[in-house]
């Protein structure tokens, strides 16, 4: 975040009298102190002499003000983050006491938790190729007090479970200033987790770091400084033990300058409103985790949101009056290919559903994208049995080696299609060699029902001569191994077969890879990225029978790794299924197509509802050529005559005038309501065109006596029949006078 917006936020969180204050600090000259006098000589009253007499004392007068000033930057954080109390200050003298300390530092910390060597602390001093001071303020530990508690710098540690936003300008730090080796950390958070554990970093801080920049007044410096300590606040409550995880991560979002999303939300709004561009620019937030207030270009806002949907991050689909559980949840299809008809003709096999398949892609990316290794595109789960159940030697070589192994050695190391299978084994093989691929995963069977291991294969078929049986190979890495794990539920109860390799196609990658991460495998702690699914038009399907038993699975706390977390049997598959919790729903609705009121209450209670209405002041700058029309009151004045004749849901936004913008003409105004805002007029009041006349004006909708005498040739007392007629009058379209009339 610039420093400049930074103040411009703060303004409105401190009182007038604290402003005072800021204003009143000499941050500039802290900055200044250090930069020309850290190092500088000192000594005791008793040992000055006539020569250095007048320099010492101008460096303690120095020292004593900076410190003085550092000290007023506490009390302002103090006065605003009340609970953060100032727990001790370094001295402005070395341990020597024979110069001045090339860094100033203070600790603040919770009331409650002053015995805790965890605290916020500002810093000023100087690090990096430029040795220019700076301020800095970062969550600290005090390493004297952290040696004498057990496990308090794992403690301590516990920041690195929670995402760092570098909007924020948060950074990773080693070193201290104590030791002046202070430098930036530039390596994936994973990385910097194990590096702590080996020992390679002693501790790694969260930091901002303000450096000094020409034209920043004291006044910035100070509320740069406040914006760092609120951004640090939820991670140090979370690691002295104020915050539970879940809050503590509430929190962080917050202070990331991102809008607190529901997980499930409805834009809704009269047609023209720009509900669907707002799907798209909450989408890119929601995925990027980009304030919505950042995201003003529509150009660049749509090619990313594009580049999302490639990455399979967003889906979309569109609800209609036929749309079913079917094509959203699971449904049973038939199926045309050889692979599935046998002498009694077409079979049938289950094929899940838009949003099923979206959440199983979802599901299996939150575990792959954590690990080392990539599967491909399409990963199979296999079943492989290492020479048979229960312990033995292939098996331990195997799990020791990387690698897993197979028989049917008497067929020779090439199989072709003159390979008499006289002993069985022709799908074993084919399905060894030739349809197992690198990428895919495999499962080592244990017994009929267990598991011991969990890997992903990374080489080609090999023979190797070197073993004096089993001499089929293909490397695998081992996510996990030596475990005992029950596969029956996530195999809809069937037990292995003694077939050594076959594909479990009951279990999802997803399925296999949530093995890895429920048994501690290879899985990293990095957090999962989000994922939109957006339904355009939700109100035009019939909620109840499309999303059947998800109505339950969406909600928030309902969801997979939630506190109450939920997953049913579905009922043609039978597999168990759950909506992952980094899945956003972002639903559309026409409040002009269906009322608000009359939707499901499951849905309703189930959906948080934003309103998009129409903002003719975002078309106040269109000009049309030369001409004086005002586009912002002409449409504000046909909504205000709209509402008092209808009501608001059924007023006109300004995303149909939109195209002016790009072309501002009047031709395209003409088109736009020709083809736009006269039929919906027509449309909402039913062809009743003396009221469209009362919206639009005289000019548009000319108005004629009917002659009946004329048209008929007969009595017609006992019919009603209009007095008037009514014609859209061309000539008014083209008339930039007619448009200017509307609000005049």
């Amino acid at each position: 975040m610039e420093l400049k917006k930074c103040h411009n936020e703060y303004k409105e969180l401190i009182d007038t009298d604290s402003v005072k204050q800021i204003q009143n600090i000499d941050c500039i000259g802290i900055l200044e102190y250090l930069d020309n006098y850290a190092g500088k000589m000192y000594c005791a009253k008793d040992k000055r002499n006539d020569e250095n007499r007048k320099q010492i004392e101008k460096n303690e007068a120095a020292a004593k003000k900076a410190v003085a000033e550092f000290n007023k930057i506490a009390n302002i954080i103090c006065k605003e983050e009340r609970e953060l109390e100032q727990d001790g200050n370094n001295d402005w003298l070395d341990g020597s006491r024979q110069k001045l300390r090339g860094y100033l530092w203070i600790e603040l910390k919770n009331f409650n938790k002053k015995e805790k060597p965890e605290s916020i602390s500002l810093f000023v001093e100087s690090f990096g190729k430029v040795k220019k001071s700076k301020f800095r303020v970062s969550l600290e530990i005090n390493n004297e007090k952290a040696k004498k508690i057990s496990g308090e710098m794992q403690k301590y540690h516990k920041h690195l479970e929670l995402k760092i936003n570098h909007k924020n300008e948060l950074v990773y730090i080693s070193g201290s200033s104590e030791d002046s080796n202070i430098e930036i950390i530039n390596e994936a958070k994973k990385d910097i987790i194990e590096n702590v554990k080996i020992g390679k970093y002693r501790k790694v801080q969260i930091s901002k770091v303000i450096e000094r920049r020409e034209g920043l007044t004291n006044e910035d410096y100070v509320k740069a400084i406040l914006q760092g300590v609120q951004s640090l606040l939820p991670y140090y409550e979370y690691v002295v033990g104020n915050l539970k995880y879940e809050e503590a991560l509430k929190q962080v979002n917050n202070t990331l300058n991102l809008n607190e999303f529901d997980k499930n939300m409805i834009l809704y709004g009269p047609p023209g409103t720009g509900k669907t561009y707002n799907t798209a620019k909450y989408a890119v937030s929601i995925c990027d985790r980009i304030d919505l207030n950042e995201l003003s270009d529509y150009k660049k806002v749509m090619e990313r949101y594009k580049q999302l949907k490639d990455d399979g991050r967003i889906e979309f689909t569109t609800f209609h009056q036929s749309y079913g559980y079917e094509e959203f949840i699971e449904g049973i299809k038939p199926v045309m290919d050889d692979e599935y008809i046998d002498d009694r003709g077409i079979k049938y096999k289950i094929e899940p559903g838009l949003f099923k398949k979206f959440c199983e892609n979802v599901e299996m990316k939150n575990i792959t994208e954590k690990i080392d290794k990539k599967l491909n595109l399409s990963p199979n789960v296999w079943k492989v049995s290492l020479k048979q159940t229960g312990d033995n030697d292939v098996r331990k070589e195997c799990m020791d080696k990387e690698h897993i192994r197979i028989g049917w050695d008497s067929y020779g190391k090439d199989i072709t299609e003159e390979t008499n299978y006289e002993h069985g084994g022709k799908a074993v093989l084919e399905a060894f060699i030739s349809k197992m691929q690198i990428g895919d995963i495999v499962l080592s069977c244990y017994s009929a029902h267990t598991i011991d291991a969990v890997g992903i294969i990374i080489g080609d078929y090999e023979w190797n001569d070197r073993y004096p049986e089993y001499k089929r190979l293909r490397k695998v890495e081992w996510l996990v191994k030596g475990i005992n794990y029950n596969i029956l539920d996530i195999n809809n109860n069937v037990p292995m077969t003694l077939s050594a390799v076959y594909n479990l196609s009951r279990i999802s990658p997803a399925e296999a890879l949530k093995i890895v991460e429920n048994t501690n495998g290879k899985i990293s702690n990095d957090e999962n990225k989000n994922y939109v699914f957006i339904i355009d038009e939700i109100n035009r399907g019939n909620i109840s029978k499309i999303f059947g038993e998800l109505i339950t699975l969406i909600e928030t706390k309902k969801r997979i790794g939630a506190e109450e977390e939920l997953k049913v049997k579905l009922p043609y598959s039978k597999s168990e299924f759950g909506v992952p919790d980094n899945i956003y729903i972002l639903g559309t609705m026409n409040t002009a197509d269906r009322n608000i009121t009359i939707m499901d209450t499951a849905l309703r209670r189930r959906f948080e509802f934003i309103e998009i209405m129409p903002e003719p002041e975002k078309l106040r700058n269109i000009k049309i050529e030369d001409t004086e029309l005002d586009i912002e009151k002409m449409l504000d004045t046909i909504n205000q005559r709209i509402e008092a004749l209808y009501d608001r849901e059924h007023t006109i936004g300004h995303a149909l005038f939109w195209g002016l913008k790009y072309e501002p003409t009047l031709e395209k105004l003409v088109s736009i309501f020709e083809k736009s805002v006269i039929p919906l007029l027509q449309e909402y009041f039913y062809d009743d065109y003396s009221k469209i006349r009362l919206i639009l004006g005289e000019a548009f909708i000319k108005k004629e006596e009917m002659e009946i005498e004329k048209i008929f040739k007969m009595e017609i007392e006992e019919i009603d029949i209009p007095e008037y007629k009514y014609a859209i009058s061309k000539d008014a379209l083209k008339s930039i006078e007619s448009y200017i009339n509307i609000y005049k």
